[in-house]
């Protein structure tokens, strides 16, 4: 029996390695393609697109970055732009991965904090006919990200958590609105909620 188990991980090791292509990201650096995992919820957050396929893997990189996976939701928003260019919310949430997070605080490297803030101002530009709750997410984080380097990334999130007691208070049915207030806010104390 343990010989049978140890063979099914090792096979299950190796297809899991298999799975995954190399493929040019979004902002040209080498990614690998993620698949669609099952398993992880049913968490929807519908967004303006018309691939399908887009908009489950903007849910899976949403629910992924709930789970504190920042890694693998970004590379999943980073596939959901990829099917889907004139989406913009795909590339907020590209965004939303590379800034600020509650394991990271506002040590976020240059490299990163450019590709956000490069990854916001196309959501922008895309946004200009976007629903208005997705008008409101992009223009919120935004706020977080500056061209300027030498911008206080904290005073910045400040004004992103201000932007979003505003969506949250707007959009009081959005669950997403209200976890991402929230989150906004625990960014400030990294590893300090229960003190």
């Amino acid at each position: 029996m343990r010989h049978r188990t140890l063979q099914i991980f090792l096979l299950a090791l190796l297809l899991s390695g298999c799975s995954r292509k190399a493929m040019t990201a979004t902002d040209g650096t080498e990614s690998s393609v993620i698949p669609l995992v099952t398993g992880i919820g049913n968490l929807h957050h519908p967004i303006k697109t018309n691939s399908v396929e887009a908009q489950r893997f903007f849910d899976q990189g949403l629910t992924l970055y709930y789970g504190f996976n920042e890694e693998d939701a970004r590379r999943s928003f980073e596939r959901a732009a990829q099917l889907d260019p004139n989406a913009p919310m795909p590339l907020w949430g590209l965004a939303l991965t590379l800034g600020p997070s509650y394991n990271q605080g506002f040590s976020v490297d240059e490299n990163r904090e450019r590709r956000a803030s490069d990854a916001i101002a196309k959501a922008e530009q895309l946004s200009a006919d976007a629903p208005p709750d997705e008008k409101a997410y992009i223009d919120a984080l935004a706020l977080r990200f500056q061209a300027d380097p030498s911008a206080n990334l904290e005073t910045l999130s400040e004004d992103y958590a201000r932007a979003m007691r505003i969506l949250s208070s707007g959009y009081p049915n959005d669950p997403d609105a209200s976890s991402l207030f929230a989150e906004s806010l625990m960014e400030f104390h990294p590893y300090h909620l229960w003190s």
